[in-house]
């Protein structure tokens, strides 16, 4: 048996990459799977290859990328990535994506997942690793669209044997009931953080509405908090341990080690 660790992290729209030291909490992982990028700048290039990271799969149109560490055990496999978009976004936008990295903008990207298969170099056995970003909550037909569409993505024989598979999921404030659904026919088990908190209304763009809920219903600010992101695992899989990483994003990371 061998171990494989993998971590799920929004870059804030690069944030994480551009900032020094910006995703140290994980830079244990054999694989990083990311979601908020547009693309990569010689900083965040040269930030990630210094941590010793190399983007093995990405889709800038999707704002999704697969980073694999140069000593993990498990190397990509040449022509295995897999990329499906479940949405498409507003491609008039495009430009305005890349060039300015608005956050609204990225709210026309294309919606869809990335895949990308590994080989432990010495017992050949393979995972696959993915990553996604559904729309925000508040859409919340197109979200639950977006879901059963992965879901039934994920009944490919592409995705048989182990799977890991980490995104932003959107939930508010948790998995709901099409998430578990699309879970459950996909034999896939969420790793458990506990209540840990993955998003904090704090310091958000949110703030500011989340007091003034927060006094009418006398509830606390932290209250509002929630667990958006999620990473779940399939297969003849065992998780070891698990922790909820501060990254330099407004969203926390998930970092779990499993037994493979």
């Amino acid at each position: 048996m061998s171990t494989f660790t993998v971590a799920s992290a929004n870059t804030y729209y690069m944030q994480m990459l551009r900032e020094p030291g910006g995703f140290a909490a994980i830079q244990h992982a054999d694989a990083i799977l990311m979601q908020e990028v547009s693309g990569l700048s010689r900083e965040a290039e040269g930030n990630m290859a210094r941590a010793g990271y190399e983007v093995r799969h990405m889709s800038p149109d999707m704002g999704l990328a697969i980073a694999v560490h140069q000593d993990s055990a498990f190397v990509p496999i040449e022509g295995s990535e897999f990329s499906i978009e479940l949405q498409a976004g507003n491609r008039r936008l495009q430009s305005v994506i890349d060039r300015y990295q608005s956050g609204l903008a990225h709210r026309f990207r294309a919606r869809g997942m990335i895949a990308l298969k590994l080989a432990h170099v010495e017992t050949a056995s393979e995972v696959t690793v993915a990553t996604t970003h559904p729309v925000v909550p508040l859409r919340f037909r197109s979200r639950a669209r977006q879901v059963r569409a992965m879901g039934a993505v994920l009944g490919q024989d592409y995705f048989d044997g182990p799977l890991f598979l980490g995104g932003d999921m959107n939930h508010y404030p948790a998995p709901g009931r099409v998430d578990v659904a699309v879970a459950d026919a996909a034999g896939m088990s969420r790793v458990d953080i506990g209540s840990e908190p993955i998003w904090r209304i704090e310091g958000s763009n949110s703030e500011s509405l989340g007091r003034v809920l927060a006094a009418i219903g006398g509830r606390s600010l932290d209250s509002f908090d929630a667990q958006l992101d999620a990473l779940l695992y399939g297969g003849d899989v065992e998780p070891r341990r698990a922790s909820v990483e501060d990254i330099a994003s407004d969203h926390r990371a998930i970092v779990a080690t499993f037994e493979v």
